[in-house]
């Protein structure tokens, strides 16, 4: 009977706080040229919008719907009416549309406010506003974007997709964004997508249509089962919510909560740290010791291996590397900061200047030199780095570790 009464009350709760689209004005604009005026045809409009659940931990959003078109000759497109509407408000409520904007070799913007878009609009035309360093404006009825001139400019705006809209819903955009991508010497996007719960942890992940990974998780949020290409593993973990067990592999913890050892089918990784919880030294399965220098301020500023230092690092303050050092004390690395608080722009490495493209999290994706992309950081769907060309990458930019497969942060 319990079981049934649960059962019943989920249902009115779903049905109750169903959405359905009623019609309402179509939403109608130009893009042009910001230069030279001129209609830009081909622009991908996309207009989203989310379902947004009220939770005892705030407000959950997650995709409802997409609309999707291409402009035309003159630069026009028409979104057609939808509206969508709850029936129990006070569940969950609808927002909506943003508006994402994109046409290679352009800036492509995100826009929050739909009423740009509807006749007879009475929003005032904004000033002229930057994004990347480009400036845009954006009147009732009218966007004019900048022209992308350079390569390095183009690599900083072609990015990735939108992480939680489906494929299906921007055939148009997936299409564009590959088209510049190519253009720019880089592999074409391999379509990733997740799902999530409502507790917004993920629980799917799909690659070009194809699963890739489902995940389960226990009442504390602790992921108790990944299956991912085939492999199944299952995680343990004590009252304190630290991972014992995940797969084949064991893990131990100091009495401080720290990591002790990690135990895999190849032997045995031992952790030591100082009273402050800095990791300063990991003795690896092969019995290499690798040991980590750490100043006053909790920064890591040098790396031993077996007692030879191999590795150092210069800031600038608690958050900048300025320098990567070699084990002589010789400047090999240089980092220039400018439009990220802890994510260099520029380095420069054995006399050539590198730029170094970010994503919007701040992690390193692109590196060129004047030319060329002369490196590629390709990430998994939990931001964590699984290739570069310069294994020295990851830790001149991430003040990482390759042997011992640390992150410092």
């Amino acid at each position: 009977m319990k079981a049934f009464t649960v059962s019943l009350m989920l249902i009115i709760t779903y049905v109750l706080s169903a959405t359905i689209a009623v019609a309402s004005g179509s939403w109608k604009g130009q893009i042009i040229d910001i230069e030279t005026k001129e209609p830009l045809e081909g622009t991908v409009v996309l207009a989203v919008w989310e379902r947004v659940y009220r939770t005892p931990a705030g407000d959950k959003s997650y995709f409802y719907e997409a609309k999707e078109v291409l402009t035309d000759k003159n630069g026009r497109f028409e979104i057609p009416a939808y509206t969508p509407i709850n029936l129990l408000p006070l569940i969950s409520y609808m927002r909506g549309p943003y508006f994402i904007i994109f046409k290679p070799s352009y800036l492509s913007i995100e826009w929050w406010h739909p009423n740009y878009f509807l006749e007879g609009s009475t929003e005032k035309a904004t000033e002229l506003t930057e994004l990347s360093g480009k400036k845009y404006r954006l009147s009732p009825g009218l966007i004019e974007l900048p022209p992308l001139k350079t390569r390095e400019e183009r690599l900083e705006v072609v990015g990735d997709l939108p992480p939680s809209i489906p494929d299906e819903k921007m055939t148009k955009l997936i299409e564009l964004m590959n088209k510049e991508r190519i253009e720019l010497g880089l592999n074409p996007v391999h379509i990733k997508r997740g799902s999530n719960d409502l507790a917004g942890r993920l629980t799917d992940v799909w690659k070009n249509g194809v699963s890739t990974g489902h995940y389960e998780y226990d009442s504390n949020s602790n992921r108790i089962s990944s299956v991912t290409q085939g492999f199944s593993l299952a995680g343990s973990y004590d009252a304190q919510d630290r991972l014992l067990t995940y797969g084949n592999n064991t893990y131990t913890y100091t009495a401080n909560g720290e990591l002790q050892s990690k135990t895999t089918s190849t032997g045995t990784t031992a952790y030591n740290y100082d009273v402050l919880g800095n990791l300063l030294s990991a003795t690896l399965p092969d019995g290499t010791i690798i040991e980590y220098i750490v100043d006053g301020q909790n920064r890591r500023i040098g790396k031993k291996v077996n007692s030879v230092l191999v590795q150092g690092f210069l800031y600038e303050n608690q958050l900048r590397p300025v320098a990567e050092l070699d084990g002589a004390g010789a400047v090999v690395s240089r980092f220039v900061y400018g439009s990220k608080v802890n994510v260099p722009d520029y380095m420069v490495k054995n006399g050539v200047t590198y730029r170094i493209i970010s994503d919007h999290l701040g992690s390193p994706r692109f590196v060129i030199n004047a030319t060329t992309v002369v490196n590629v950081l390709d990430r998994d769907w939990m931001d964590m780095l699984l290739k570069s060309k310069w294994e020295g990458m990851k830790t001149a930019l991430m003040n990482g570790d390759v042997e011992g497969a640390l992150g410092y942060f």
